[in-house]
């Protein structure tokens, strides 16, 4: 015999995440069933299948967006959009100015001392980078690559690192002649007590790849090598550079995890003051590549080594700092900066 029937009652179970659903029009014999305990497990079957369907739900939507990421990205529909899609060829540049655009150009470097002119942000690539940067399985990641290899007009392949070199130097090739170009080289990512971190690592870029470069192009090419501070060979491979004449290091703190205010690096700044090399440090927020902690990005941190008498360059500052805490002047007598 069914139970008697009884007030309609609603009951409130949750669906779709955050949002919840009012089963009010549930026959009162099975609201019955569930207050009163006789179907204990039906209640506790509709949440299993709830559950079961959201995840399903989420499941399909990454599906499809991942689908539709690798479908754009491979007609090259969005990456160039986003990308820049640079395919007219350097050769046509003057050509391709109006009169008034190179009237302009000829005015940015009028006035200019041409033997000090330096492009001091140059980035090489590298074909040592994170699975992910190229998996549809990390959709953001594999878009990303897609647009950096667009905006630099090459694609990705076995001798990518020689097609972006002959780039690079087919566009240096029109700025006036005498200009410096500083590329960089970029360390694996290490932990404190130098080992090195491949799953943290986004790309590496050799310091011998760079100057290896610098030697055999004829642009003008300054290599920028990166030594992890943490490195038990970090200041053996500062004086080896230093002998071939390499003036300058790279850090990328917040994505190497390298803390500048560390003082367990106070030897590699003695070794970089010795050698008269210059620090360039990225600071504030980096979202081009991966990170371990923004904060390492902190100018304030590199406070430091400017006390320890090395001549610090700030690189791309963004940190959000009030800018009464910005006035950090170097502690390097006149002779080393």
């Amino acid at each position: 015999m069914l139970p008697p029937r009884l007030p309609i009652k609603s009951e409130t179970i949750p669906l779709y995440g955050h949002r919840q659903f009012q089963i009010a029009g549930m026959s009162n014999h099975v609201k019955y069933g569930f207050n009163k305990g006789f179907w204990p497990s039906g209640l506790k079957i509709y949440r299993t299948v709830v559950v079961i369907f959201n995840r399903l739900r989420r499941a399909i939507a990454r599906t499809l967006l991942i689908t539709s990421l690798a479908t754009m990205g491979g007609c090259h529909l969005l990456t160039n959009r986003l990308g820049g899609a640079f395919e007219p060829v350097p050769e046509d540049l003057k050509a391709e100015l109006s009169p008034g655009a190179a009237a302009l150009v000829d005015l940015a470097f009028a006035g200019l001392d041409r033997s000090r002119l330096a492009d001091a942000h140059v980035h090489h690539i590298s074909r040592e980078i994170h699975p992910s940067w190229q998996s549809w399985s990390s959709p953001i990641r594999r878009l990303r690559t897609d647009m950096f290899l667009s905006g630099a007009g090459v694609v990705w392949a076995e001798d990518v690192e020689q097609r972006y070199i002959e780039r690079l130097e087919r566009l240096a090739a029109h700025f006036p002649g005498g200009t410096s170009f500083f590329l960089y080289a970029l360390d694996r990512t290490h932990d404190a007590e130098g080992n090195p971190q491949p799953d943290h690592t986004p790309i590496y870029v050799s310091n011998d790849s760079v100057w290896e470069v610098a030697q055999k192009s004829a642009a003008n090419f300054v290599p920028i090598i990166s030594i992890h501070p943490a490195r038990p060979d970090a200041i053996e491979q500062l004086h080896r550079w230093a002998a071939r004449g390499v003036r300058y290091v790279k850090w990328l703190p917040g994505t190497m995890k390298i803390d500048p205010a560390d003082s367990a690096h106070d030897a590699f700044y003695r070794a970089m003051r010795e050698h008269k090399m210059i620090l360039l440090s990225h600071t504030g927020d980096e979202h081009a590549v991966e990170t371990v902690d923004q904060e390492l990005g902190n100018p304030l941190r590199l406070r430091r080594a400017l006390e320890r008498g090395v001549t610090v360059v700030a690189i791309s500052m963004r940190q959000r700092v009030h800018p009464i805490h910005c006035r950090v002047q170097a502690a390097c007598p006149a002779s080393t900066c």
